[in-house]
């Protein structure tokens, strides 16, 4: 019996080593090589695939209609994953280009970017890392603020544990900083910002203690979101650069959207959410939490004037 379970425990591994070995390195590579063209077209054929993607299209949907009592249309679902996939191509494509493809590729749309130091905060949505791709254009000194790569996170899965140390390693690059980890102290931060260098990191993110979170509306839900990073701007006195990146064109060139909240503003945290909710308000497709496992969990997302743990 014992050695039944370790058998099929191991053809497990290989089956989801098999899947991340294509969907997190082959298939991304082949998009970051290809023409524009080619690569919209791989990417459109793999999106409609549950193999290439941790949750099943049914569950993306499912959190969807959970978080805004609608069911999306299916080609939300697919235009989603499609963007997921994007994302870890143009990760490549943002590192490799030269300044002329970079051009091409990227647009600016929004208020001028500011010199460093500044705060820049984002979400996890669209083709992302272009957006350190367009400071390094500029000269920008930008370290990217990361939980703590541990290999014991990914228990059975080192393609997914290189996969993420990959993303850290082009954000570093593209970055012209070292990545800054979130156990690191915020003395370390604060350090950075006195030395002329910014920092990037994400507003939507769980597992901030309930001292430094507040809450915000958001598509029908009250949500929690970390204060930290405005909160660091404030103390310091530089500025916030929000932003995001969307397609203007499926499949090819792009838009970084930025709104600066300069320093001394009376509410940065409520100016910035203000910026991010918009865009979610007006796309919520290319956010990448919709196919987190649970993100009503993450975000403890409720109903306005239900009380925070109960349930959605």
């Amino acid at each position: 019996m014992s050695s039944g379970h370790a058998d099929g425990g191991l053809l497990q591994r290989l089956r989801q080593n098999s899947r991340d070995l294509v969907a997190l390195v082959l298939a991304p590579v082949a998009a970051a090589a290809l023409s524009d063209r080619l690569a919209h077209r791989l990417l459109n054929r793999l999106a409609r695939d549950d193999w290439y993607f941790e949750r099943p299209g049914e569950a993306v949907a499912a959190a969807y209609a959970a978080w805004t009592g609608s069911t999306p249309e299916a080609s939300w679902v697919h235009r989603h994953r499609r963007l997921e996939l994007r994302d870890r191509s143009d990760a490549l494509r943002a590192w490799t280009s030269s300044t002329g493809g970079y051009t091409r590729m990227v647009h600016l749309a929004g208020d001028a970017i500011p010199p460093a130091p500044f705060v820049g905060i984002t979400l996890h949505y669209g083709a992302g890392l272009w957006s350190l791709r367009a400071l390094r254009e500029r000269g920008i000194r930008a370290s990217f603020l990361s939980i703590p790569m541990r290999r014991q996170d990914y228990p059975g899965r080192p393609l997914m544990y290189w996969f993420e140390c990959a993303r850290n390693f082009i954000a570093a690059r593209l970055g012209n900083a070292s990545v800054t980890y979130s156990a690191d102290s915020y003395a370390q931060l604060k350090a950075l910002l006195a030395a002329g260098h910014s920092i990037i990191g994400m507003l939507d993110v769980p597992g901030v203690s309930p001292k430094y979170r507040r809450t915000v509306d958001l598509l029908g839900r009250v949500i929690s979101l970390p204060t930290g990073l405005t909160a660091l701007a404030r103390e310091q006195n530089v500025p916030i650069l929000a932003f995001y990146v969307r397609e203007r064109v499926p499949g090819g060139g792009l838009e970084l959207v930025t709104r600066v909240i300069e320093s001394g503003a009376t509410d940065p945290f409520d100016q910035t959410w203000a910026f991010f909710r918009n865009a979610l308000e007006r796309d919520s497709a290319p956010w990448h939490a919709w196919s987190w496992p649970s993100p009503s969990r993450a975000f403890d997302a409720r109903p306005p004037n239900r009380r925070p743990g109960t349930p959605p």
